[in-house]
């Protein structure tokens, strides 16, 4: 979502109307009623981790500190499924050479935290992570790893193997782009969905998505700065309803 459209949050709500998204770089809220409904985390300066519910019960989780990388943990009480805790996640570049340490330490002690004090069956992780498996290869003229690093891929592999499933990965099998640059044609997928293994069963359909409006939303196309320009659309199934989960960063946004 891009912090400085007026536009973002009415976007959201009137013409995609999920039932819960994860908003990174979200942009301010100025309704009472829509604040009720989210809850938020400052990462630094003018910047934010959100995350929205429609209609369902929303708290944040009090955990262990993240160090300052402004994760979201929030929990929702779905109908028929139960509790579902979110982890909304921004690749805070302030931590850039060690990023992945950084994240995957605290995301392994949120989600033990939530497995053996919260009983947490379903969790989701999404977000803006500011990484993709591919800049181990270096395909670009940036520097990302030292040669026969693979850090990136052992950070993604490490998120799979505390049973989560990589939603984006099971279904566009040779990546999607979900970011651009007008300095790197390169199609970047630095933004990812993951959920717990249980919660995966139920997925129905997901679906990148890019039109005009969610452009016309995202930062200048010609602006120096990243474009996050589609929305990441998730169904799941549980016996009672359909719902949709929404994840957003920058300019860009998931549902369920």
């Amino acid at each position: 979502m891009n912090k400085r459209k007026e536009g973002s949050w009415s976007y959201l709500i009137e013409k995609i109307d999920p039932d819960y998204a994860l908003l990174q770089e979200s942009s301010p809220i100025l309704l009472d009623d829509l604040r009720e409904k989210t809850t938020e985390v400052k990462v630094k300066q003018n910047l934010r981790n959100s995350v929205y519910a429609k209609n369902n019960l929303i708290g944040k989780v009090k955990l262990s500190t993240d160090g300052g990388l402004g994760l979201n943990v929030t929990s929702v009480n779905e109908p028929t499924l139960g509790k579902i805790f979110f982890l909304s996640v921004y690749g805070n570049l302030d931590f850039w050479e060690t990023l992945d340490l950084h994240l995957l330490g605290a995301l392994s002690i949120f989600i033990y935290d939530l497995r053996k004090r919260h009983d947490a069956e379903h969790i989701v992780i999404a977000g803006d992570f500011n990484m993709d498996r591919r800049m181990d290869d270096n395909p670009t003229g940036t520097k990302f790893s030292k040669k026969g690093e693979r850090r990136q891929n052992i950070f993604f592999d490490c998120i799979i193997d505390l049973g989560f499933k990589d939603c984006i990965a099971e279904t566009y099998k040779d990546y999607v782009q979900t970011h651009r640059h007008n300095l790197s044609k390169f199609p970047w997928q630095i933004d990812h969905f993951f959920v717990s293994e249980k919660l995966f069963k139920s997925l129905t359909n997901l679906e990148v998505i890019e039109n005009e409006e969610i452009l016309k939303l995202s930062d200048s196309f010609f602006s120096l700065e990243p474009k996050h320009f589609s929305q990441i659309q998730l169904s799941i199934y549980s016996p009672a309803h359909l719902f949709m989960l929404v994840v957003a960063a920058s300019s860009y946004a998931f549902f369920i």
